[in-house]
C-alpha cells in the first residue's frame, strides 16, 4: 500500500476522532522519519517532543489515544516508549530534603496560587515591586500579570530593560516556576551589593505565565497541552487552541515552521498576534523606552537558542551573541554540571513567529530563547524545581554581568524598529469562578497606577486599587446582580473594548465562555447543540404532518368500508395497520 493512501487512512481515523476516551491513556512511541512527506504530516497532525529532527532521525512522539495510535503506526514505523504518560509527578520521590525553602517552590503552583505569590511580592517589597494584575485578557477571561522589578529611587531613563517571560507552552510547567523563581531570588536578595547594583541598572519586567487558559487545562484535563485555549469554530476538541510561539508578528509570521491546520499542535493563528495573550504582551513590552534584552523560558532540551529561528544566516550580532549564550551555558554547568547546549535557533528546527526573533526584528532587543530541564521529558519532579532555578539564576548572574560590561548591543535590524507606544492596560482585571455550566462568578478590582516611564500614564485606572466589585452572572437569562465591598462607593466597573495589536489591527476582547464548552452561546449550549435541537423540531414537525394526513387517508377508507357494510373490515384493519407502520 503506497504511503499516501495509509496516510488518508490515518487522517480519516484521526480526524474523526471523538473526545479522548477516559480508558485510553496517552502513549510515547519512537519512531522513525523516512520521508519528507512523513515529516511534513507528524508537524500537521500530531505531538512530537522530539526537538530537533528531520528525515532519517527517531523522533518522540504522543499518541492521545487509540485511534492515534492507529494513525500513528499506519504514517510510519514506531515503537513503544513509554505507556501511561499523562500524570506522573506523584511517581517521584523526593531526591532529598530541602530546609528553609519557600514551600512555593516544592510543587507545580496553580493559577491562583502564582498570582498570589505576585500579590506578595509586590506588598511586601514595594519599594522595588510595581505589579499590574493584567497586561491581556485570555479567552476564558483570566488575566495574564506582569511585575516590574528595579531600585525606584533610581530614575528608569538610567536603566536598560530586562524581560523575562515563560509558560507560552501550558505544558511546560518548569517554565513559570523557574521565572518565578529568579523574580524571588532579586527580591530576597535585594540587599546583596551584587543584587542591588543590578536593581539599580536595570528594570526587569516579568511575565511569567504567558497562558494562564492552557496552563489550568493541564492541571484539569490533559496534562500535555499545548496551546492555548482559543475557540476556532471546529467541533474536535483537539482543534482548540493556538501555539503561542508561532503567533508573534516578527516580520516572518506563517513562513516557517508554523501550521495553518487548527488540528496542529503548532497552529499559528488566524494572523499575527490574533491572541490576547501575545497581543497585550507585545504592546506592554513594546512602551518601554529602555528596552534592551529578553529571555523566554520554555522545556526541554536544556538549550541556550539565540537569532536567528527563521533562517540560517548569521544576525549581524552573531559573534556577540554567541559569546553571552555560552557564558550562560558554562555558568549552569558550573552550578549544577547539567550541559546545555548553546546554538542559533533555527538549529533546533526553523520556526517563525516567535517571541524571541520577535524582540529582536522589532523592538531592537537581544534575544534569546532558553529550553530547560530535562533532556527528554516535559514531566520533570517537583524536587527539581528548586535545582533548576538555581543553575539558572546562576547563568543569569553572567548573563547581567554581560549586559553591563556590554551596554551598547545594538539593533540587528534597525529599519524595522517599532517605536515606543504607550500602552493602556485593561481598566478593570476580574476573576471568574465558574459556580455552574450557566453561571459564573465575576470578582471586579482595579488595575494599580504606576508612575513607570515604561507604562505611561495611560496605565492609570479609573477605579482605585482596592476596590473589588463581584458580580454574580445567571449567562442564561445574561443577567447580573452586583455587589460592590462594604469601604468602597458604589461604581460601574469599567471594561477596554478592544485591545490594540501591535500590527495597529484591533482585536475584540473576547467574551467568557465557560470552561469545556466549545462553541457556546451566552446560554451555555453549542451552536451545534442548537442545531441538533432545530432538527430534530423538524423532524417532529414533518413525523406529524404524515401522520395526521395517513390517518385520514384510512378514515376515509374506512368510513367507505363501514357503508358497504361490515364484512371484511376486520381484514382491512389489519392490513391497513401494516401498511401504516411501514409508511411512518
Amino acid at each position: 500500500m503506497k504511503a499516501s493512501t495509509l496516510w488518508t487512512v490515518a487522517a480519516s481515523v484521526l480526524l474523526s476522532a471523538p473526545l479522548l476516551s477516559a480508558s485510553s491513556a496517552p502513549t510515547l512511541y519512537e519512531c522513525l522519519v523516512e520521508s519528507e512527506g512523513q515529516a511534513e504530516q507528524l508537524n500537521q497532525h500530531f505531538d512530537v517532543f522530539t526537538h530537533s529532527w528531520g528525515v532519517g532521525d527517531q523522533v518522540d512522539v504522543r499518541a492521545r489515544d487509540n485511534d492515534e495510535t492507529v494513525a500513528l503506526n499506519a504514517l510510519l514505523p514506531c515503537s513503544l516508549k513509554q505507556q501511561q504518560i499523562q500524570f506522573q509527578d506523584s511517581e517521584y520521590s523526593e531526591r532529598r530534603k530541602r530546609e528553609a525553602v519557600d514551600p512555593f517552590f516544592t510543587a507545580f503552583q496553580r493559577y491562583d496560587v502564582l498570582i498570589e505569590k505576585l500579590e506578595e511580592f509586590s506588598s511586601k517589597y514595594p519599594a522595588l515591586t510595581t505589579y499590574i494584575p493584567s497586561i491581556a485578557v485570555t479567552h476564558e477571561q483570566r488575566n495574564v500579570p506582569a511585575i516590574i522589578i528595579t531600585d525606584k529611587s533610581v530614575p528608569d531613563s538610567q536603566k536598560k530593560m530586562i524581560w523575562w517571560n515563560g509558560m507560552q507552552h501550558a505544558r511546560e510547567w518548569i517554565s513559570p516556576a523557574t521565572v518565578m523563581y529568579l523574580a524571588n531570588e532579586l527580591l530576597t536578595k535585594s540587599k546583596d551589593s551584587r543584587i542591588a547594583n543590578y536593581l539599580k541598572k536595570f528594570q526587569f519586567v516579568i511575565t511569567p505565565m504567558n497562558n494562564p487558559d492552557g496552563y489550568e487545562f493541564t492541571h484539569t484535563h490533559d496534562r500535555y497541552w499545548r496551546k492555548n485555549r482559543r475557540d476556532n469554530g471546529n467541533p474536535n476538541p483537539r482543534a482548540i487552541g493556538v501555539d503561542l510561539n508561532r503567533n508573534w508578528d516578527d516580520g516572518n509570521w506563517g513562513v516557517y515552521g508554523a501550521a495553518t491546520n487548527v488540528h496542529s499542535e503548532t497552529y499559528q493563528g488566524p494572523f499575527a498576534f490574533s491572541e490576547p495573550e501575545t497581543n497585550g504582551t507585545a504592546n506592554f513590552i513594546a512602551s518601554f523606552p529602555n528596552r534592551y534584552s529578553g529571555i523566554d523560558f520554555h522545556s526541554y532540551g536544556q538549550l541556550i537558542l539565540r537569532n536567528w529561528g527563521y533562517t540560517q544566516v548569521d544576525s549581524p550580532n552573531e559573534a556577540i551573541l554567541k559569546k553571552l549564550g555560552d557564558g550562560i551555558r558554562d555558568a549552569i554547568f558550573e552550578k549544577s554540571k547539567e550541559e546545555y547546549t548553546s546554538e542559533k535557533a533555527v538549529g533546533l528546527y526553523p520556526a517563525s513567529g516567535c517571541a524571541d526573533d520577535w524582540q529582536s526584528m522589532k523592538l531592537g532587543m537581544a534575544g534569546f530563547t532558553i529550553e530547560l530541564r530535562s533532556q527528554s521529558s516535559y514531566n520533570i519532579p517537583p524536587s527539581e524545581i528548586v535545582e533548576v532555578g538555581e543553575e539558572i539564576w546562576n547563568g543569569m548572574l553572567f548573563y547581567l554581568d554581560f549586559l553591563i560590561k556590554n551596554s551598547k548591543i545594538p539593533a540587528q535590524v534597525p529599519d524595522q524598529v517599532l517605536p515606543v507606544r504607550p500602552f493602556k492596560a485593561p481598566s478593570a482585571v476580574t476573576r471568574v469562578t465558574v459556580l455552574s455550566t450557566t453561571t459564573v462568578q465575576v470578582q471586579t478590582v482595579g488595575n494599580q497606577t504606576s508612575s513607570s516611564a515604561g507604562l505611561s500614564t495611560a496605565l492609570t485606572s479609573s477605579t482605585s486599587s482596592n476596590q473589588s466589585t463581584v458580580i454574580t452572572s445567571t449567562l442564561n437569562s445574561l443577567t447580573s446582580t452586583t455587589k460592590t465591598s462594604a469601604n468602597t462607593s458604589s461604581k460601574s466597573a469599567t471594561t477596554t473594548g478592544s485591545i490594540v495589536a501591535a500590527n495597529n489591527a484591533s482585536v475584540p476582547t473576547p467574551t467568557f465562555k465557560p470552561s469545556g464548552c466549545v462553541n457556546c452561546t451566552a446560554g451555555g449550549l453549542s451552536v451545534f447543540s442548537i442545531l441538533a435541537i432545530v432538527l430534530i423540531v423538524f423532524i417532529a414537525v414533518i413525523a406529524s404532518v404524515c401522520f395526521c394526513k395517513c390517518r385520514s387517508v384510512e378514515r376515509l377508507k374506512y368510513n367507505s368500508l363501514k357503508e358497504d357494510g361490515w364484512a371484511g373490515l376486520k381484514d382491512y384493519d389489519s392490513q391497513s395497520d401494516l401498511e401504516l407502520n411501514e409508511r411512518v
